[in-house]
């Protein structure tokens, strides 16, 4: 067993001198860019002033939201 190990590594060396390391990757063959082009995803960021108009319209409608909620568990609650 000893032998065949020996043997392997014999075999592992040779194969890197001739070829470089026995890796099984194959090189690449178009040549690698310097920087890959930027491809710019989802949306662009908001303002400082979008920010704010959208959180005004969020306040305004979870407010409507939570009194539209309050006004149907007390009609719920008068009727039972």
């Amino acid at each position: 067993m000893d032998m065949l190990a020996a043997r392997r590594d014999q075999i592992d060396l040779a194969i890197e001198a001739l070829g470089g390391p026995a890796t099984g990757a194959k090189p690449s063959k178009r040549p690698s860019t310097a920087e890959p082009a930027k491809v710019r995803r989802g949306r662009p960021p908001m303002s400082e002033e979008d920010r704010q108009a959208a959180s005004e319209r969020m306040k305004k409608f979870w407010a409507e939201r939570r009194k539209a909620t309050k006004k149907a568990a007390k009609k719920a609650a008068d009727k039972g």
